[in-house]
């Protein structure tokens, strides 16, 4: 049987604290980029993670001096009023952030998962798994992430090793940073996301073990701090400064360029996502969690009040929020809209005030040098979200498998890319379904048409259906007119021919192979840092219908200077 005690272990809110991070942090900091240099703004994230760590010693320190409620402590330290203000922050910046939450995860869902679901119903299925986590209780969601963290982080951290594989190394070569207003800037903003760390100072009373709290905090915040800025110096490697400004979400995209051995999957990274995602069902659960807590605050703070009378408000306030931001993710509309308003309030208002409330505190505290006893609980495990999750996505696609066809190639042979999907779509009587092509043949010409190849490749980086490892080919007419848009595994053939080596051997030929990854390979990821990155000259594998079948011994070299050489 779980215990019902209403404690949580240091290693329980260890977890929480990182799934409730991992999720955000890895798809917002990013944003913060802008239009900086990827050395300017890689100073700015170490500056950034320093100065967050600092802030999260600082909550460890005072946490350790927190007994019975944080709002208690507040008003004895600070008075009525101010315990009120710091309470009311941080309710705003909570409601202020699971709107966010839910828009980042309903616009990356629905770009890279399930483009034919509706962002406010997948906004709602994030609310309804994170309240009925919530209404678990601390114990209830302490127990899910012991349950998850595993489960998301190792997978996630495979994925992170297998990535770098793909870093070229002129793209990490050393050169100059400069440190400016600009810089600064970014670097509070990166500090912004690890603002609402300051909540665990609500939760501190319920750790059972108090004197490894400070340590605990330290420990998830590094491991998240760690994580975010080894994948940040990834995806500079992948896909250079310019690629990277490019992206939306490059660490979404950098999920798309692993290849793992073995051909179970062609899309490693929808399992990747996946995975990635199911952390914010757990942040979903701690945003609405706290909601509730603070808000009950308001109108049941006496500590005798009775314990049904209390949970009951705190369910009543926990419901109200969800529905709150519910309403609220429908009025600002947009994703930008969400975004905006995050930066603004939160980043800009509201995360200053409550750093400054804690570190007023931790000057007061510092004077008073208070110990307090130490308890020991613990818990076993319970499967909360990872059940909601995947039931959700098994049926969140809106047509079924044996509605869809799965082209493993792509013809992009004149006209923009709208006119060929749609072309395709209208040859076929099921939805057609992309995610599975590997690999994409230009006709020749798009080498001579430079504009007309960039508009194409902007085209397929901006759609997230298309992964950057999928091959890349041109042909001449006659090896064009020899493929059929129904050879649904002529992709398959091209991939196997570069596995097996027989189109390796034949690249060897070439005096201009590729000396990155197999030798000849040319992937979209490729073309696309060569667009962005203007790199001399990339030399793409040209098809050729012959006799025996197909050869891949001759290339097309494109340049920066818009020539076209043919070997």
């Amino acid at each position: 049987m779980f215990s019902d005690n209403h404690k949580i272990s240091a290693r329980q809110l260890n977890r929480l604290l990182v799934l409730d991070l991992i999720g955000k942090v890895s798809l917002l900091l990013p944003a913060f980029a802008g239009v900086s240099s990827g050395r300017d703004f890689m100073v700015s994230l170490i500056g950034g993670l320093i100065l967050s760590m600092l802030y999260v010693f600082s909550v460890g320190y005072l946490a350790k001096y927190v007994e019975n409620d944080f709002g208690g402590f507040v008003e004895a330290r600070l008075g009525h009023v101010c315990a009120y203000l710091l309470r009311f922050f941080y309710l705003a910046y909570v409601f202020i952030n699971l709107t966010y939450l839910c828009w980042l995860f309903a616009a990356v869902t629905k770009n890279f998962l399930l483009p034919e679901m509706n962002v406010a119903a997948l906004a709602a299925v994030m609310l309804l798994c994170g309240y009925y986590g919530a209404s678990k209780g601390i114990e209830g969601r302490g127990r899910t992430a012991e349950v998850l963290y595993k489960l998301i982080l190792i997978p996630l951290l495979v994925m992170l090793l297998f990535g770098a594989f793909s870093i070229d190394s002129k793209y990490l070569a050393p050169g100059t940073a400069d440190i400016s207003s600009m810089t600064l800037k970014q670097g509070f903003l990166v500090f912004t996301a690890f603002g609402g760390a300051g909540l665990l100072l609500y939760e501190a009373p319920m750790c059972s073990q108090k004197e490894r709290l400070k340590r605990t905090v330290l420990h998830g915040t590094g491991l998240v701090a760690g994580s975010v800025f080894a994948a940040f110096v990834v995806m500079i490697g992948a896909f250079g400064e310019e690629g990277l400004r490019a992206l939306p979400w490059p660490a979404v995209t950098l999920m798309s360029n692993v290849n793992l051995p073995g051909d179970f999957l062609q899309r490693w990274d929808a399992i990747f996502l996946s995975l990635l995602l199911l952390s914010f069902f757990v942040a979903a659960s701690t945003q609405i969690y706290y909601m509730g807590f603070l808000a009950q605050g308001f109108f049941s703070a006496k500590e005798n009040e009775a314990k049904k009378r209390r949970g009951r408000c705190q369910s009543i306030c926990m419901a109200a929020g969800a529905l709150l931001v519910f309403m609220a993710f429908n009025f600002s509309g947009t994703y930008d809209t969400a975004f905006y308003l995050f930066r603004i309030l939160n980043c800009y208002i509201l995360v200053p005030l409550t750093a400054g409330f804690t570190l007023l505190l931790c000057v007061i505290e510092r004077v008073r040098q208070g110990r307090k006893l130490k308890k020991r609980t613990a818990a076993a495990a319970l499967l909360l979200c990872m059940g909601v999750f995947c039931s959700v996505f098994a049926s969140g696609c809106g047509r079924e498998l044996e509605d869809r066809t799965f082209p493993s190639m792509l013809i992009v042979q004149g006209g923009n890319m709208d006119e060929v999907l749609k072309g395709w779509q209208q040859e076929e009587d099921k939805y057609t379904d992309f995610g599975h092509v590997k690999a994409v043949v230009f006709d020749e010409k798009y080498a001579e048409d430079r504009p007309l190849l960039k508009e194409v490749l902007r085209y397929m980086e901006q759609n997230p259906v298309f992964a950057r490892n999928m091959l890349v080919f041109f042909a001449d007419d006659t090896a064009l007119d020899s493929i059929t848009y129904k050879s649904s595994s002529f992709g398959s053939y091209l991939a196997d021919r570069y596995k097996n080596g027989t189109a390796k051997e034949e690249k060897a030929k070439s005096k201009q192979a590729r000396k990155k990854g197999k030798e000849g390979e040319v992937t979209l990821g490729d073309l696309l840092n060569f667009l962005h990155n203007k790199e001399d000259e990339i030399s793409v594998p040209r098809l050729v219908r012959t006799e025996d079948g197909y050869s891949l011994a001759e290339s097309i070299s494109l340049t920066n200077g818009d020539e076209k050489e043919a070997e």
